[in-house]
């Protein structure tokens, strides 16, 4: 077992200097396009500006309650770059560091999750595979797209705790505050994933539908002869278990409530002017007919 752990902590080194050697070359890059916008004219990220302007602003520092505001509120990714700016101004060097710092978070957040639902051979390939995959460079390279990153961060460590709170919960090494204290900590980072990109509000379908995974997966392992069972009957009773559960039913209901009172809250946020107008410029797609 040791053995084992120790390999599996260097397989996350090897993520993390895998995402600074891939990344490397845009250390030295500058602000460009939104990063103008979102940081260097942004004065939510500045000390002169009060720290509660994140939660009445939008991304780029505008009033989020104005009809011509943007209406991206994600004061987590701003509160980071007000940090970047509290140790070194506006050198884009640290901007760019922390970007590549909270990639790698994320790649090794990801091989975590594959490890809680697969092999350690899938999940070491499914850790190096999103690592190296093209499609992330925006995400690391551009300053702004921290916030993408930040909520796939967010996102991730959510999906790992909340199935830690359901498998710690029937499992008899550990008390039931245990199990609290992580579905807790599951919800505040689902919270913070939305709070850092408007898409990490998706997180909060996917909890649910771990709880049916998680009773799935405790169903098929309580099974000896997993091959001669039939895949129909234990989805019906998996199923069946999760909606006769209190503790599951409970955890569902709360995570309903949870996603409702964050999207009154957000649509409070937003003032009068809900929507706000697109430019062909900016949005040609939402001018269509």
């Amino acid at each position: 077992a040791f053995c084992h752990m120790t390999l599996l902590l260097l397989y996350g080194l090897l993520i993390i200097s895998s995402s600074f050697c891939l990344y490397y070359n845009s250390l030295d890059g500058g602000f460009i396009w939104d990063d103008r916008a979102a940081i260097v004219r942004n004065p939510d990220i500045r000390n002169t500006s009060s720290i509660r302007n994140l939660l009445r602003n939008d991304f780029w520092g505008q009033n989020i309650k104005l009809a011509d505001s943007h209406k991206s509120f994600r004061p987590v990714t701003v509160l980071s770059f007000r940090i970047n700016y509290w140790l070194h101004s506006l050198h884009p060097f640290g901007y760019h560091v922390l970007n590549v710092l909270i990639y790698a978070a994320v790649c090794v957040s990801v091989f975590c999750l594959a490890l809680q639902w697969t092999r350690s051979k899938v999940a070491r390939l499914v850790g190096i595979l999103f690592t190296f995959h093209p499609i992330h460079v925006e995400a690391v390279a551009s300053l702004v797209g921290r916030a993408d990153a930040l909520c796939g961060l967010f996102y991730c460590a959510s999906l790992i705790f909340y199935s830690l709170s359901v498998r710690l919960q029937v499992s008899s090494f550990v008390t039931c505050l245990d199990a609290v204290f992580f579905f807790v900590v599951s919800l505040l980072l689902a919270i913070s994933s939305c709070l850092s990109k408007e898409i990490g509000i998706t997180v909060f379908g996917l909890l649910i539908i771990i709880e049916f995974a998680e009773a799935i997966r405790i169903q098929v392992y309580s099974i000896k002869n997993t091959k001669q069972a039939n895949g129909v009957r234990v989805m019906y009773k998996s199923i069946w278990n999760t909606v006769t559960s209190p503790t599951s039913i409970l955890r569902i209901v709360i995570i309903i409530a949870s996603l409702v009172t964050f999207m009154l809250l957000r649509l409070q946020l937003n003032g009068s002017n809900r929507l706000y107008k697109w430019t062909i410029l900016e949005n040609h797609i939402s001018l269509l007919p």
